[in-house]
């Protein structure tokens, strides 16, 4: 097996980025409606967790909002848009 890549870390460590060196600063990543490829906003997050406590499926409130019923389950399960 050969071990493509390996000698470059080898001889180069201090250039491999690691723990406490590697914190990603707090703007770094774009959260919610600051995000270009965001397709929902944080209005449209509020009415599909009402929407959702008032019983109605995630199905009809994915086709509501023209998403994926797994992007309605991210959003009540708080795996996205969890500053909201």
């Amino acid at each position: 097996m050969s071990r493509k890549g390996r000698q470059w870390l080898q001889k180069n460590p201090e250039r491999v980025k690691r723990g406490a060196d590697f914190i990603k600063p707090p703007g770094w990543i774009k959260r919610g409606e600051d995000n270009p490829s965001a397709v929902i906003n944080a209005a449209i997050v509020l009415d599909i967790r009402q929407r959702w406590k008032d019983g109605i499926s995630m199905l009809k409130i994915a086709a509501l909002h023209g998403i994926s019923h797994k992007s309605v389950w991210n959003v009540l399960k708080r795996k996205t848009w969890t500053h909201v």
